[in-house]
């Protein structure tokens, strides 16, 4: 009986299967930076700093070896 109130458990997450770029701020907020920057300076230098990383990663691989 529900004496009126859904039976329902939490709703799920809406999760997302397209591509993209998610960085999680020291503060534990997620960021999409392939649609918007990271509002706080060091944030922005970190999300930078591994976007740039990640990038030689990804041209190392496309290099003959």
């Amino acid at each position: 009986m529900g004496f009126g109130l859904p039976l329902r458990g939490p709703v799920e997450p809406e999760v997302s299967t397209a591509p993209t770029l998610t960085y999680r701020a020291t503060n534990g907020d997620e960021v999409q930076v392939d649609e918007q920057a990271p509002t706080a300076a060091r944030e922005r230098a970190i999300a930078r700093g591994l976007l740039l990383h990640a990038l030689s990663l990804i041209d190392a691989a496309d290099r003959p070896h």
